[in-house]
């Protein structure tokens, strides 16, 4: 059951990511957004339009914060599941998963046409800054596409491997190489052990 389970969930996560970059790129069209017109569609009930924003808004954090937690940067900070992640790395993640929240927030308002939120009335205006605030804001999402077609093209791994690069990158679990290289380790290890006590045992003989 595992392989269906497995496959139907990628097909749903990936008609996710299809739906986000649809609604980025038509951020200035929004009759064309999916979730423009879903969010226009739910706005006779806050029940309704919190429930059918609730799950595109969840997957687009969800997408930020499982790289900020996969993200490895040489043996200064990553994150590691067995409860021995150092502290200075959990600050790091802290301090960039608060930065992420605000630009998240601001980029959803922006992505489903919604005006007067809370968020908006904590947050202010944002087009009293010059340019930044008001065109580059608006625009910038829009160039997501081309990072998204880098990162399923795999152009940044290939960057770094050709430039030596090997730590900065976002691993798998299962990652092959590293596998290899761990039972390279342990069967040398265990190699050392054997031949130490082969010597011990020969010159007690």
């Amino acid at each position: 059951w595992r392989g269906p389970t497995f496959k139907f969930t990628a097909m749903v996560l990936s008609c996710m990511s299809l739906l986000l970059m649809w609604s980025q790129l038509t951020i200035k069209a929004q009759f064309l957004s999916p979730l423009a017109i879903m969010y226009q569609s739910t706005r006779t009930s806050d029940d309704s339009t919190q429930v059918a924003m609730i799950l595109p808004l969840a997957y687009l954090c969800a997408c930020a914060f499982f790289s900020m937690f996969r993200l490895r940067l040489f043996d200064y900070y990553f994150m590691d599941s067995k409860r021995r992640t150092g502290e200075v790395s959990l600050l790091f993640n802290g301090t960039y998963l608060l930065r992420i929240f605000a630009a998240i927030g601001a980029n959803f308002t922006v992505l489903v046409g919604a005006e007067s939120t809370a968020f908006q009335r904590v947050m202010g205006a944002m087009d009293v800054v010059p340019f930044f605030g008001s065109a580059f804001n608006t625009y910038l999402p829009i160039l997501i596409s081309i990072f998204c077609l880098c990162t399923f093209f795999n152009v940044y791994g290939r960057i770094l491997h050709f430039m030596g690069i090997e730590q900065f990158t976002y691993w798998s679990t299962n990652d092959v190489d590293k596998l290899q290289e761990g039972k390279a380790h342990v069967e040398a290890y265990s190699s050392s052990i054997r031949e130490s006590r082969d010597d011990s045992a020969d010159r007690f003989l």
